[in-house]
């Protein structure tokens, strides 16, 4: 399967997370001009860090499109669901992140610790 074809079975078993897998994508294309049509899309992928995912809530929130801590914090679950959905059901390579994504999450260097404290500490989300 290809990124495209793992995104559409992902939602159609995690239609809540729609909006956030979607805005996801629109980062990527803004931030680094690479779409989910674009054939180098599965080497980009190979390369996402969970600084990466980070740096897109970040632009999420400077935009304005999150504003409350819940909406990051789905976010950031979405995200991470998403890309173990990829590690489970492609050839897809990441061994960075997904070895952070199987972290215990009160690891500190876990993927959910690791976005869990950026969004406690920015100051832009409000708290519910």
């Amino acid at each position: 399967m290809d990124i495209r074809d793992l995104k559409e079975e992902f939602l159609k078993r995690y239609g809540d997370y729609e909006n956030d897998v979607n805005n996801f994508f629109y980062y990527l294309k803004v931030e680094y001009d690479i779409s989910i049509d674009n054939p180098n899309i599965e080497i980009f992928m190979q390369g996402i860090e969970t600084e990466r995912i980070k740096d897109s809530l970040n632009y999420l929130v400077e935009s304005g499109r999150y504003k409350k801590a819940e909406t990051a914090k789905k976010y950031a679950v979405a995200i991470g669901q998403f890309f173990e959905f990829v590690r489970d059901n492609s050839v897809l390579k990441n061994k960075d992140l997904f070895d952070e994504l199987a972290r215990n999450g009160r690891r500190e260097n876990s993927y959910i610790a690791r976005m869990m404290r950026y969004i406690e500490n920015c100051e832009k989300l409000r708290p519910k």
